[in-house]
């Protein structure tokens, strides 16, 4: 039996914006089904990205996903709908069952694995967020917004939750994994680490004492204190930099989006997450100082200048000659010149092969239409094989 009430949707809320995929068979959005009881409990789960995933075109999309950076959040289903953020594989419980049954998901910008957040830019959820007051407020606020639409759902941590830090609560069988019963019973708000029949260990307890999640139980005072009000002021930016605006201009013109502010000297998220993705794209490793990552940009820039010229003389060369080269010819040349300077190892290795090591990543892997996803077609058009 499906529980049957109107769409609900929080994009009323100014912060709160909708992005949907429509299903394989032409629904707007793409759920588990209905809901077969009000909503009950929240399930936090850890993305393991810098930005939003595309969650394989909705195919594994939860309810909300949040960026801890800005406060926004975008709602992908209605909650009266089950998501599809939840696989399982054992102790008989299908997908429809664990999602439909009145669980609301939420996944959370940031990761979660040891060394992630130094080497590649991530949100550090165990780092971070135990003393990040206005990260607290924004999840705070979604929490709150949600037991506002369904009070069912009571604004606590589960009674049967027992919180560990990752990766110890990873595996099937760690110690603090809820049975089938407990979940089927659990009211308020719990962890991907809790729910059975999986073996994810995220739920964003960075600080677990005890079995206590401090810095959950911190954010819950402020969803009871709170309403769906602006969260706590953003934090103030920096003094305007001319080195930083320096590489943010570098960043805009290798086309990565600082939004309307542009290069205006703040060393904000979105410049942030711009340097994370370049050096994500370019880099051979890590570079700690603006000023690194700045020397390392401009040399970049510098090369693909010169890339540009060489494929337009290239190109006029060829047009004297002979017909214009086919797409597959354009790109070989490209990848044989690009190749030996943006390490392959870190632009497409990492972003597509290598976050199958971490089995938080399984469920998001490179997003069709990604930098890592036209590398990977440059180099099957040029080896003919696919990566």
């Amino acid at each position: 039996m499906a529980w049957i009430v109107p769409d609900i949707w929080l994009t009323h809320l100014s912060w709160v914006t909708r992005q949907s995929w429509r299903s394989p068979t032409g629904q707007a959005f793409w759920a588990a089904g209905r809901q077969t009881v009000p909503p009950r409990v929240i399930v936090e789960h850890s993305t393991e990205t810098v930005g939003y995933p595309g969650y394989r075109g909705g195919a594994d999309a939860p309810h909300f996903t949040i960026n801890l950076w800005t406060g926004h959040v975008r709602q992908h289903i209605p909650l009266n709908w089950g998501a599809r953020a939840l696989a399982l594989s054992s102790g008989g419980i299908t997908d429809r069952t664990v999602n439909v049954t009145g669980v609301i998901q939420i996944e959370v910008i940031g990761a979660v694995t040891p060394g992630y957040p130094s080497r590649y830019g991530h949100y550090d959820l165990p780092g971070r967020y135990p003393s990040d007051r206005a990260a607290q407020g924004y999840l705070a606020r979604l929490w709150r917004a949600i037991h506002e639409a369904c009070p069912t759902i009571p604004l606590q941590l589960s009674s049967y939750a027992r919180w560990v830090p990752y990766p110890a609560s990873y595996g099937a069988r760690a110690r603090q994994r809820l049975t089938s019963g407990q979940f089927r019973d659990a009211r308020g708000i719990v962890g991907h680490m809790h729910v059975p029949g999986n073996d994810h260990g995220d739920g964003l307890a960075g600080r677990a004492v005890n079995g206590r999640a401090i810095d959950l139980e911190a954010t819950l005072a402020l969803a009871k204190a709170g309403t769906t009000r602006p969260a706590p002021p953003a934090r103030p930016a920096p003094t305007p930099d001319a080195t930083t605006k320096d590489l943010q201009r570098h960043l805009i013109a290798l086309g990565y989006d600082l939004g309307e502010s542009g290069a205006d000297g703040h060393f904000g998220p979105l410049t942030e997450a711009a340097s994370a993705a370049y050096r994500h794209d370019f880099a051979t490793g890590p570079l700690p100082t603006t000023t690194a990552l700045l020397a390392s940009l401009g040399d970049t820039v510098s090369k693909i200048d010169t890339l540009i010229k060489e494929v337009r003389s290239l190109r006029a060369a060829v047009d004297k000659q002979r017909p214009a080269p086919t797409a597959a010819q354009i790109a070989a040349a490209v990848w044989t010149w690009v190749a030996p300077h943006i390490s392959p190892f870190n632009a497409y290795w990492h972003l597509r092969g290598g976050r199958v090591d971490n089995p938080e990543h399984r469920a998001h892997p490179a997003d069709p239409g990604s930098d890592s996803d036209r590398l990977a077609q440059v180099h099957a058009a040029t080896t003919g094989k696919e990566g």
